[in-house]
């Protein structure tokens, strides 16, 4: 099975708040956790800033999954609340910046071309609230098909009765257009006492629609296949050339390095080979003058 995901851990300046979420979710299973940095206009040049450092953990903290002989990664998310059409400064680099790619709508229209057109990652609907537009199949099929997935958060459902109840009512109306497909469930917690297990969150999916499989995908496979989409988002031209560094190549890989050089001629190689190519070819021209003289005098002679 993969690694469990919460793609949601909203970013705060306190630190110790911080790594309370970070070491309850290790404990409880989490090995990849995206901090999520929200920005709610694009208005400004400077709305963006570069994704910020990670944050260290101790080694008491990663201390539950070193027992297990696993792994935590921490990534960064960049979430922008779309209120328009104004979309120029995702491109930008302090916005490449970040591994995954968010956006929130707030409009009709802006969900429609963020299905179909803009290059990101994660959908994240606000479903505390009465939603202001329909979600309509065409653009969420459309979404479907480019690998963009849709987010729904669970701790604003634990914060609030009302927002219980809308999220429960959005996330079936999202349901019944996708089908349980391209979901993932994140938590949005702001303190560590929010914060749910995997698999309790796996239940949760159940009110939301999802079968017992997708409701286990939603915590691991497709918050994978998000990670892999932002990877290939940021590393490749157009998902067709990837460049990587030979210093970054992975050591199980490093070995396709070796063969590629092993094959490739060296300068003195490539040297000789011309010079053995140019003087066959003075051989074979000399051996045709000759052919050429020996013709015109039989020719004489006669």
């Amino acid at each position: 099975m993969a690694k469990f995901h919460d793609l949601n851990v909203p970013y705060t300046t306190d630190v110790k708040t911080f790594k309370q979420i970070l070491k309850k979710s290790i404990e409880l299973g989490y090995e990849v956790v995206a901090v999520n940095h929200v920005v709610t206009s694009l208005a400004k040049k400077d709305a963006v800033k570069e994704a910020p450092a990670h944050v260290p953990l101790d080694d008491e903290i990663l201390a539950p999954l070193k027992v297990k002989a696993k792994t935590f990664r921490q990534l960064s998310r960049l979430t922008v609340t779309l209120k328009d059409t104004q979309t120029y400064r995702l491109g930008s680099g302090p916005a490449q910046s970040y591994d995954i790619l968010a956006i929130q709508p707030t409009s009709e229209k802006a969900f429609q071309l963020a299905c179909t057109q803009l290059e990101i990652d994660i959908i994240s609907i606000n479903m505390t609230e009465k939603l202001p537009f329909p979600i309509r199949l065409p653009p969420v099929k459309a979404a479907i098909e480019r690998g963009v997935h849709f987010e729904i958060t669970y701790a604003p459902a634990i914060r609030d009765t009302t927002a219980r109840r809308n999220i429960i009512s959005n996330a079936l109306s999202l349901y019944f257009m996708c089908k349980g497909k391209n979901v993932i469930l994140s938590s949005d917690v702001e303190n560590a006492m929010e914060v749910r297990g995997p698999y309790d969150v796996a239940n949760l999916g159940f009110l939301f629609g999802l079968n017992e499989a997708q409701s286990k995908d939603a915590v691991s496979m497709n918050c994978r296949s998000v990670v892999l989409h932002a990877e290939t988002r940021r590393n490749t031209a157009k998902a067709a050339l990837s460049v990587t560094k030979v210093t970054d190549v992975a050591e199980k890989h490093k070995w396709k390095v070796r063969e590629n050089r092993a094959a490739m001629p060296t300068v003195g190689d490539g040297d000789k080979d011309k010079s053995s190519d140019s003087s066959q070819d003075d051989d074979t021209d000399s051996d045709a003058d000759d052919h050429h003289v020996k013709k015109k005098k039989r020719k004489l002679k006669t």
